[in-house]
Order: C-alpha cells, then sequence, then structure tokens
C-alpha cells in the first residue's frame, strides 16, 4: 500500500485548526498507516509548533510578513480543540486530554522581563504589540491572552505600540492607576517608590482609571497625565523630545542638578555622590544627552551648563561631584 505523506507544513495547519476536510481524511489515513511511529512525528512537530506560537512576534514584529505558522488565537484554540475531538471519534490516536491540559498550562503561563540597570530593551508579545521597557523596570504578563482583555503589569517605565484589536482592549496595570486602550502608542511611568504616575499620548485614545478615587479620563493625542494629591490632571504635551527614549537620548529640560544626577544613575547604571555643601545650579533650559557617548560625556556637557568638577572611579562605577 502507498504510504501518506504528511508535511510538517500541514501538522502545522492542522494545529491552528486550518485543515481543509480532505487534508483531515489525508490526516487521519497517515495515522492509521503506524499510529505508535506517526505519533512521535506529530509529537515533534506540535512542539516545534509551540515554539513557533511563543516566538513569531520575537523575531517579526510585522505579522503580515512573519513565519506562516500563526499565533494562537482562543477561537484557534477552540477550532483546534474541536477538531482533535472529532477526528478522535474517528479513531485519531492523539492524547486530548494531555494537549487540553497543555493549552491549559500555555495561557496561565506568567511571563515576567525586567530591563536590566542602565539598557533598554524591546518586548514583542504574542499578540504583535511592542513594548520598550526603560533601565530598571518590569512587566508580567501572559505568555498567551485570551479572554475578553489583554492585560499586563508594569513597574517603572515603558513605551507602547499595541496592536489594534477592538475585541480585546489592551489594559497596563500599575500601582496607582490603569491604562486601558485599543490600539495606540503611548508612555507610562509607574514609580510607586517615588509615587510616580504619568502617561503620555502620542497615538490614538487611552482611558485612564485612577484606582483610589475611580476617576477616570479619556485622553486625546498629543496629551499627558499625572497624578498629583491623588487626582489625575491632564495637560498637552510640551515637549515630545522628553520621550525619546528608547531612541537612545535622554532630554534634561528644565530640571534641577539632583534630578539630572538621579536620571544619569538611571541610565548609565553609575551612583553619583555629591560632596559639597551648596548643589550646582543648571544654567540651562534645555540639553539632550546621547547615551551610547558614555557617562563621561554626559558629565562634561553637564560642566558646559553648571560650575562643579568631578571624578569617576571606573573600578567601583562611582562619580564624585565637588
Amino acid at each position: 500500500m502507498t504510504q501518506t505523506q504528511i508535511t510538517d507544513a500541514m501538522l502545522f495547519r492542522f494545529f491552528a485548526g486550518q485543515l481543509t476536510e480532505e487534508e483531515t481524511v489525508q490526516l487521519k489515513a497517515w495515522m492509521d498507516e503506524n499510529p505508535e511511529e506517526h505519533q512521535k512525528v506529530m509529537k515533534k512537530a506540535h512542539d516545534i509548533y509551540v515554539l513557533g506560537v511563543m516566538y513569531t512576534a520575537f523575531e517579526s514584529p510585522d505579522q503580515s510578513k512573519a513565519s506562516p505558522i500563526r499565533l494562537l488565537t482562543l477561537s484557534k484554540i477552540i477550532r483546534f480543540t474541536s477538531k482533535i475531538a472529532a477526528v478522535l471519534a474517528i479513531g485519531f490516536a492523539i492524547n486530548y486530554v494531555l494537549f487540553a491540559h497543555r493549552v491549559s498550562e500555555w495561557t496561565n503561563q506568567i511571563t515576567t522581563i525586567e530591563a536590566p540597570s542602565g539598557k533598554q530593551i524591546r518586548v514583542t508579545l504574542n499578540d504583535g504589540s511592542v513594548i520598550d521597557l526603560n533601565s530598571g523596570s518590569r512587566i508580567v504578563y501572559p505568555s498567551i491572552f485570551v479572554g475578553k482583555e489583554r492585560r499586563i503589569q508594569l513597574y517603572g517605565e515603558a513605551m507602547f505600540d499595541v496592536k489594534s484589536d477592538a475585541d480585546r482592549p489592551f489594559i497596563v496595570e500599575t500601582f496607582a492607576c490603569d491604562v486601558k486602550v485599543l490600539g495606540t502608542h503611548f508612555n507610562v511611568i509607574a514609580d510607586e517608590a517615588k509615587n510616580l504616575f504619568s502617561t503620555a499620548l502620542f497615538r490614538g485614545k487611552v482611558a485612564v482609571l485612577n484606582h483610589s478615587s475611580n476617576e477616570s479620563v479619556l485622553m486625546t493625542e498629543n496629551s499627558v497625565i499625572n497624578l498629583k494629591n491623588g487626582h489625575l490632571q491632564i495637560a498637552p504635551i510640551e515637549d515630545p523630545d522628553e520621550y525619546r527614549w528608547p531612541e537612545g537620548i535622554i532630554t534634561l529640560n528644565r530640571m534641577s542638578f539632583n534630578q539630572i544626577t538621579e536620571k544619569l544613575e538611571k541610565y548609565y547604571d553609575v551612583k553619583i555622590i555629591i560632596e559639597r555643601s551648596e548643589m550646582p545650579v543648571i544654567k540651562y533650559q534645555s540639553c539632550k544627552i546621547r547615551v551610547s557617548d558614555g557617562i563621561n560625556h554626559a558629565m562634561q556637557l553637564l560642566q558646559m551648563a553648571s560650575d562643579f568638577t568631578y571624578t569617576y572611579d571606573e573600578i567601583e562605577n562611582i562619580i564624585r561631584i565637588k
């Protein structure tokens, strides 16, 4: 008897619930030819498919150009599990209970990603949304979004470019407020240690919900919300350059010397110690620094706008202001 030929691409389409009736019959015939060996082949292909599901978005943020292995959605999972049940009814040897358990594990698995001090990293979620995570910041999210919303937790600062999905809003949960969006580009700062929360919106629409007062504000483009004295205050974005940190550019506008050193400590992962009785005075209104130029270049630019000297102990990674 002629052996049935089954390709990995056909198995991947089966896992995604995309086989035609003719292909389903062909797959059943293939399994009937050698159930034990072909189930091993099926399991190996399935493991590869799962890796594709988990990492396709990381390889190509543009899903239209990504691998033909498509990301799982809840509807696909339902179609997939329904198809398996139907095939089982005609003798297809796949352990449905085991697979259902695996699906449950995927949807309940929580991922935590933290940007190291002095570094920014980019994360692409399984729905195609892109997050730039600032130094020392952390996000917590499920490996696969299911249900009626896409919810993540943010600790620190992140820039979001969210894929539009009218049926499943994207929610950024922070210590102070929730930020609810459908598809948009925005920046969130959520520093609980400093009781600092703000959201800047560049494209789309965002609703911000205050945990403590239940007040909700719908933002428009090019506006920023700050939490002050327990209430949300909205205003136009005065300087978009303040949000260019994902490009590796630090903007120091109208900041005190102490605020500037705090920012440099964050971006360069360095300790700055003030060893003088009076804080240096900054004599400029605006300054931009490219992080890749290094901390010494940043300090030299700062010296041009203020009166101080400094030493840099590269072994201890400490700068002393004198």
